[in-house]
């Protein structure tokens, strides 16, 4: 016999239905949080849209220039940008042109993804949007 306890018949005590009522809250709490999630991913969807040529010529430009100017030399051969690329493309290029370490002698590989829809071989696999 344990000590301090008494001799008396313990009996157990089942819960009425009250493991239910938290089953239903699990339920409702997870619907919410699945829908919350759904909304945020469609809401949060890429745009696949093109973007205008002078735009993308403005942005890449402008990275080139900063690039150019803080390294002193810029590659001898222009990045030629077809016509209505990517939006996802420009943006990709101007942000890895302004992270390349100097000397600026060449564009980045990843500078391809502006050519994804006019040719096969230069989408670059896992950079889709």
């Amino acid at each position: 016999m344990i000590p301090g306890s008494s001799p008396a018949k313990q009996t157990s005590t089942r819960r009425p239905l009250r493991s239910s009522g938290r089953a239903l809250r699990r339920l409702r709490n997870g619907l919410c949080a699945l829908t919350i999630a759904a909304a945020a991913l469609i809401a949060c969807r890429v745009d696949e849209s093109a973007m205008d040529l002078g735009d993308a010529y403005s942005e890449i430009g402008a990275a080139i220039n900063f690039k150019a100017n803080e390294c002193g030399n810029m590659p001898s051969y222009p990045l030629i940008i077809p016509p209505e690329p990517p939006e996802y493309g420009v943006r990709l290029c101007g942000l890895l042109i302004l992270g390349q370490p100097c000397p600026f002698n060449d564009f980045p590989l990843f500078c391809l993804e502006l050519y994804a829809d006019d040719c096969e071989f230069c989408d670059i696999p896992g950079l889709d949007p």
